[in-house]
């Protein structure tokens, strides 16, 4: 699971993306199926990800209930070349399988949590942490298995406070 400050060790991150005879469904980081608790009160749509306290079905189910918390928002990168600014230097770039770029990163340590299922990373400072950042770059040890593909890529990102929920797989 995916650990927030603001809320309890049982939430994780939940896209929800399958329409089933129940409503919208989801999957846990574990596979389990994931169906949004009706009494929430929240709508949720088709592809949005959401931060879900979860609680197990009744008597000996094999589906969870999602209480969704809060809908976490694509970052919109604007470009602006009359400054010369870039998409990048607003970005989280992966560089190689486990060394990410971000001039939004300073020098000093971060503590990394990652989601189970790999598909989020989430980048909090910490001085006690053990990842440390250099010229706006963390190399992450385990990451190679999560992030695939041609580098250097941009990755989606949201900033949370002063921490960074970096989505790693599309």
């Amino acid at each position: 699971m995916c650990y927030f400050e603001e809320y309890p060790e049982e939430t994780e991150l939940i896209t929800f993306g399958k329409m089933e005879n129940r409503g919208i469904t989801g999957r846990a980081d574990n596979g389990i199926i994931v169906f949004v608790d009706s009494y929430s009160n929240v709508e949720v749509g088709l592809g949005e990800t959401w931060i879900c306290r979860l609680l197990r079905g009744r008597g000996l189910s094999q589906y969870y209930l999602a209480w969704p918390i809060e809908k976490v928002v694509k970052k919109q990168i604007a470009v602006e070349s009359k400054t010369g600014s870039s998409a990048e230097d607003k970005s989280f770039v992966a560089q190689g399988n486990d060394k990410l770029f971000s001039k939004m990163l300073s020098d000093g340590k971060y503590t990394a949590y990652r989601s189970l299922n790999g598909l989020w990373l989430q980048l909090v400072p910490n001085e006690n942490g053990n990842i440390g950042c250099k010229d706006n770059s963390v190399a992450i040890e385990g990451l190679d298995g999560f992030i695939a593909g041609q580098f250097p890529r941009i990755l989606e990102y949201v900033c949370r406070d002063d921490s960074f929920l970096i989505k790693l797989e599309e």
